[in-house]
């Protein structure tokens, strides 16, 4: 391995300005030096005095025992603990420390989506009633401290909040790849014992539709066969793919977005349709014995495969020939008895919500690794 001194005569050496140097946390290489030398000497010391000053605690943590574990099996049981006994709120540090500074307006996430042009900014003043309204929707859910949430999203803003809100409260989340299959998250639900999943109807990686609600449909399935059922599924509506009813309960337009198509299952078959208008279809076998539309229309081009021993009616008597469903639709299931949409029960929630202030030792988050 090249001796670093000669590297560094044989490079060119950039030296930061005395600005740069001031702005900075470690000022030069003899401050580095110090706080390295310190940091061996005496770490639990040297990062308590790190952590009080840079982040908020409801009880600081003592300079006794600030960091205490065993690694040696012949002296006891293996552990570690760290700062055990001081209380702090990791959602508080993350949020309101911030607003408190007076950075309320300061964006605290830039969020660029899947297609070229979409973004979303959001403050840390909009972040924190963001948060606060879903850790209430949570708490609505039975979840308090120490229980545990599944979160299986795409990259958003609304995962940030999700995964915020549970720390607000002091619930464990799990967050698992949306990428995974139903197979892998019903593993980690069952597992870490979740009791509430939060999901998105699905999302484009690239061109290609990532249907998260119906793999996570299968996952609650395969929860429910293990033992292990998941109370509530809170869905985020991404990319506002239509919906077919397949759980009890009866849908309605109250439950529905503006120009949300309206799906039903009726035995063993599924029609969509994707004009934008509700849709009432009867299907028996697999046929479609009837469509009519609000409007009177049928377009049903983009979801089937044609089928021409197939009629449609609409509210002028006229006929068409429609589509067979003999390829998956671009559809999510949906079951009333546990399916919640964010955005209604995000609507309903208070803006207000006091932080559970947890013990540094307790879980903030489930984490699977290979």
């Amino acid at each position: 391995m090249a001796n670093d001194n000669n590297y560094i005569n044989s490079a060119k050496v950039y030296h930061p300005s005395e600005r740069y140097k001031q702005q900075s946390h470690i000022s030069s290489l003899e401050e580095y030096k110090r706080l390295y030398k310190k940091s061996i000497e005496d770490p639990g010391k040297f990062w308590r005095e790190i952590a009080v000053k840079n982040f908020y605690w409801e009880r600081e943590p003592s300079e006794k025992n600030f960091l205490q574990y065993n690694f040696d099996p012949t002296k006891g049981s293996i552990f570690v603990e760290w700062m055990k006994g001081a209380k702090t709120n990791i959602c508080y540090n993350a949020v309101d420390r911030i607003i408190e500074q007076g950075q309320g307006d300061k964006v605290a996430y830039i969020w660029e989506g899947n297609t070229p042009g979409e973004e979303r900014k959001i403050t840390y003043n909009e972040l924190k009633i963001e948060v606060s309204k879903f850790a209430n929707v949570l708490k609505s859910f039975g979840i308090q401290k120490g229980s545990r949430v599944a979160i299986y999203m795409p990259v958003t803003i609304e995962l940030v909040v999700a995964m915020l809100g549970c720390a607000r409260i002091g619930a464990i989340h799990t967050v698992v790849f949306a990428g995974f299959s139903a197979e892998a998250l019903a593993d980690r639900m069952v597992d870490a014992r979740c009791s509430v999943l939060v999901t998105a109807d699905g999302y484009y990686r690239g061109n290609k539709l990532i249907q998260l609600k119906e793999i996570s449909a299968e996952a609650l399935e395969r929860c429910y066969e293990n033992g292990n059922r998941i109370k509530t599924c809170i869905v985020h509506r991404r990319i506002n793919l239509p919906v077919i009813v397949t759980g009890n309960g009866s849908i309605t337009n109250s439950h529905l977005p503006n120009g949300q198509p309206l799906i039903r299952r009726q035995t063993n078959g599924i029609i969509n349709g994707s004009n934008g208008n509700s849709t009432a279809a009867s299907i028996v076998n697999g046929n479609v014995n009837s469509i009519l539309t609000s409007n009177g229309s049928i377009n049903l081009a983009n979801h089937c495969l044609s089928n021409n021993n197939n009629i449609a009616m609409n509210r002028n008597g006229q006929t068409a020939p429609v589509l067979q469903p003999q390829i998956p639709l671009k559809a999510i299931s949906w079951n009333y008895s546990i399916d919640v949409w964010w955005d209604k029960v995000m609507s309903e929630a208070s803006s207000e919500c006091e932080p559970v202030w947890v013990d540094a030792e307790d879980p903030l988050f489930i984490l699977y690794t290979r």
